[in-house]
């Protein structure tokens, strides 16, 4: 299950998701930054974005970080590699109540060493999506 947060705009929606316990039925809640949750970690997995409103032409550069157990994980799903990547979800579940995603190979980072990334991309479509954070393979 994952938690979905969004930003809105005009042209592109440019929101994001992270992974986390949360119904598929609930509704997206627009959002500059989010925090998830595992449990025991309070911020598993965090990421924020600067501007609510992008043109579907220009890059928008997301910033984050994850908890040592996130990335003790993450090194864990990708044998060391330690990239995460955007993955883009439609604005409404599919009839069975997941959330179909596409994983955006062209908006991929590597985490630092302090564990924090930025992902900079041309999201390019226009419309409304979610973004998520897409860790391991």
């Amino acid at each position: 299950m994952r938690k979905i947060i969004g930003l809105a705009s005009a042209v592109l929606l440019v929101p994001f998701v992270v992974p986390a316990v949360a119904l598929a039925a609930d509704p997206p809640k627009p959002s500059k930054s989010v925090c998830s949750q595992d449990g025991r970690d309070k911020d598993y997995a965090c990421m924020k974005v600067k501007a609510k409103k992008v043109p579907s032409s220009e890059t928008v550069t997301f910033a984050g970080n994850l908890s040592k157990r996130a990335r003790k994980n993450l090194e864990s799903w990708t044998r060391g590699e330690n990239i995460v990547c955007h993955s883009r979800y439609a604005t409404k579940p599919a009839t069975d109540g997941g959330w179909p995603s596409q994983v955006l190979e062209a908006a991929c980072t590597t985490i630092r060493n302090n564990s924090e990334f930025t992902i900079i991309a041309e999201l390019g479509r226009k419309g409304k999506y979610y973004y998520g954070l897409k860790m391991g393979p």
